[in-house]
């Protein structure tokens, strides 16, 4: 058994093992889907993070069909699952629901310079004596 994270599903107690570099490159779309989840809908993200979960269940429980995991899972439980699966594998916690986005701040006037004088006319200042 891989340890993991143990986590109860429709009563029955699994261990969910974190995401191996085999199945990160094997899934790669669908973890782009997970970790942007205001830019697909609910129904893709829940499909690209169950393709993603039965992998990584089947690490330890290779008898876990798709039907079997589906019928235990419900939105509740996925993303618990989901999190546990990814926060042990060292990705950043995020929520299955896209966030409000954050106004973007409008920029500063450019400070004005204190000096006040004008550069000399073109050529370089030379100093002269008078003897």
């Amino acid at each position: 058994m891989i340890p993991g994270i143990n986590v109860n599903l429709g009563g029955t107690d699994y261990t969910v093992p974190p995401l191996n570099l085999r199945l990160f490159f094997q899934f790669e779309e669908d973890i782009a889907v997970i970790s942007s989840p205001g830019q697909h809908s609910l129904g893709d993200t829940a499909k690209a993070s169950t393709r993603v979960l039965l992998a990584v269940m089947q690490r330890n429980y290779p008898e876990l069909t798709e039907a079997d995991l589906l019928d235990k899972l419900d939105f509740v439980n996925l993303n618990q699952v989901v999190q546990a699966m990814f926060g042990q594998s060292g990705f950043a916690a995020r929520p299955l629901a896209p966030s409000r986005p954050t106004p973007t701040p409008s920029p500063s006037p450019a400070p004005e310079s204190s000096d006040s004088s004008t550069p000399p006319p073109g050529g370089s200042l030379t100093i002269s004596s008078t003897d």
